[in-house]
């Protein structure tokens, strides 16, 4: 037995040769956004991807969880389906990270469907060689996909 309070919406950690991180599954989590990001010990700004679909009261919660956080926030919604899978919206959210001079240290959200998270997690994983993404998947084939 231990004494540590376990966490009731964590679900598991991933340990992986890069790193690990926390893999959290749980009603209402996204108001406990910005807590859980402090506790992976990331600091910058954050910046979210959201598919313009849930721009309202998702992404505004999830904007002022990571305000409560201590985090710099900055949106960016998007009409997004399969046919947003090209250079062009990569293009649209390169330089929207481009003139907000994202740095390295700083943090990608996606928050959406699949598409959002594909494109989210492959801009994270090239810009500036890689920088942190957190992925908040709204759909069951989203979460599948993370």
């Amino acid at each position: 037995m231990t004494d540590q309070k376990q966490d009731p919406n964590l679900a598991t950690i991933v340990h992986t040769s890069q790193g690990n991180y926390p893999v959290i599954v749980g009603r209402d989590v996204i108001d406990d956004l910005g807590l859980e990001l402090q506790k992976t010990g990331q600091q910058g700004r954050a910046f979210i991807v959201a598919d313009e679909v849930m721009f309202s009261n998702p992404v505004r919660r999830a904007q002022e969880a990571l305000e409560r956080g201590g985090y710099e926030t900055h949106v960016l919604a998007m009409e997004i389906g399969e046919s947003s899978k090209n250079i062009a919206t990569l293009e649209v959210v390169y330089s929207w990270l481009a003139d907000r001079r994202a740095e390295r240290g700083d943090v990608v959200v996606a928050m959406g469907g699949g598409v959002i998270g594909d494109l989210v997690g492959f801009v994270a994983a090239t810009w500036l060689r890689g920088v942190s993404v957190v992925q908040v998947p709204t759909s069951l084939t989203a979460m599948v996909d993370s």
